[in-house]
């Protein structure tokens, strides 16, 4: 079949539209219609491809990628692109741009403009798209896969290999990654406590801590939320939840990750997931520790109000006044159930607390000994130093997860 010129026009004119790529055809080397701003480039972007090849793609070592389809009845080119098949740094397109501009004639300011609208495409959508156009035009039926196992180029290994050692040569991997490490250090640590309140803190700056992970706000969000379930199902089975379990919940979150299209939606998933994972955690953490197990009503009274309030400066008068009961009696109870003396148990829960902060966060050990109600910051590390083994300093120093300016 013969196309008439104004219907292959208006296709690639609907298509163009639709993708948001440019398209140039060629008719006996004059375009008849083009939307690429470098208007005058196509002889350049031909020279990319072998005229006996009706269809064909080139990636430059700036990651963009050209398609070339030629028709086997007419005396038609089409190029399709350029776009970008690689997430670009603002430094990135400054090179690209003044590259492009030795070939632009026109204003400066349209220059700018269109560089840095060049679409990024995924390169198996790309090759969909001069698939779609082949088949339009020539009646056949070429899979992407065709295209590019016979397109591999080896020196663009060679390309991305340099870049590479380029990359980690100006040290710009440490300078915008170490923090993500650290930050993905501590998202880890409060996993594998079941630790859902500093957890929850960490959250609200998860996406930014992560540099650029897609080609718009959505995609980058949900990427980040698809690594953070990485990272967290990977907590939580190093602290003993079953593999099993913890993959199949990973399967169906990424599956309600790619379905949403709301930001609202997203943060939902994001804080239901995590706190799933810590739960799960805290859960496994409870059932294991025997004083939790206690059967006794009165003590568990006495446990539970324990936890919502040891940060305060908390008495057994306190307590027992709360539960209803006389500090006798319940100091009395408390050591005949559970071993432990009541103010004991008290300090090895507020140094539970204090371990995390030092691990997590960067409070000094005056503000760690105030935040949990100690008399002074030299009980505090009395108390510490008696049921962890060590100072306070030294167990900052030996379980550091994030850098610290001033201790």
């Amino acid at each position: 079949m013969n196309l008439d010129n104004d219907v292959i026009i208006h296709f690639f004119d609907l298509q163009s539209k639709t993708q948001q790529i440019s398209y140039t055809i060629l008719e006996e080397n004059e375009i008849i219609f083009t939307n690429f701003p470098f208007k005058n480039s196509h002889a350049n972007l031909l020279s990319y491809f072998k005229k006996e090849k009706l269809v064909d793609f080139f990636i430059t070592e700036d990651f963009l990628i050209i398609g070339y389809l030629r028709s086997s009845v007419k005396d038609l080119e089409i190029i399709i692109g350029p776009a970008s098949i690689s997430l670009s740094s603002e430094e990135d397109l400054n090179k690209l741009l003044s590259k492009m501009s030795n070939k632009w004639s026109g204003n400066k300011n349209d220059l700018l403009n269109s560089s840095f609208n060049i679409p990024y495409i995924p390169l198996e959508s790309f090759l969909n798209m001069i698939c779609t156009a082949n088949c339009f035009i020539n009646q056949e039926i070429i899979y992407p896969q065709n295209l590019l196992t016979r397109n591999i180029d080896t020196s663009l290994l060679e390309v991305i290999q340099k870049q590479v050692i380029e990359f980690d040569s100006e040290n710009v991997y440490l300078k915008e990654h170490t923090n993500s490490i650290n930050y993905e250090a501590q998202l880890y640590y409060c996993v594998r406590e079941g630790d859902i309140d500093a957890m929850n803190s960490l959250l609200e700056s998860f996406s930014d801590n992560l540099g650029k992970l897609g080609p718009n706000s959505l995609r980058h969000y949900k990427n980040a939320v698809i690594i953070l379930n990485s990272l967290t199902l990977r907590a939580a089975i190093s602290a003993g939840i079953d593999s099993d379990i913890c993959y199949r919940l990973g399967g169906l979150y990424i599956k309600k990750i790619e379905k949403t299209n709301s930001f609202d939606d997203l943060k939902t998933i994001c804080y239901t997931m995590v706190n799933d994972y810590c739960k799960r955690v805290k859960l496994l953490k409870i059932s294991r520790n025997n004083l939790n197990q206690i059967a006794d009503v009165e003590i568990n009274k006495c446990l539970n109000y324990v936890a919502d309030n040891f940060r305060d400066k908390l008495s057994i008068a306190d307590i027992a006044q709360n539960i209803g009961y006389s500090p006798e009696y319940l100091s009395s109870k408390f050591k005949k159930v559970t071993g432990k003396n009541l103010p004991h148990y008290i300090n090895e829960k507020k140094i539970e607390d204090a371990q995390k902060k030092l691990v997590l966060t960067e409070l000094s050990i005056s503000e760690i000994s105030d935040q949990l109600s100690f008399s002074n910051q030299s009980y505090f590390q009395k108390i510490f130093k008696n049921i962890v083994g060590i100072t306070p300093l030294n167990y900052r120093k030996q379980n550091s997860i994030i850098k610290k300016n001033e201790i």
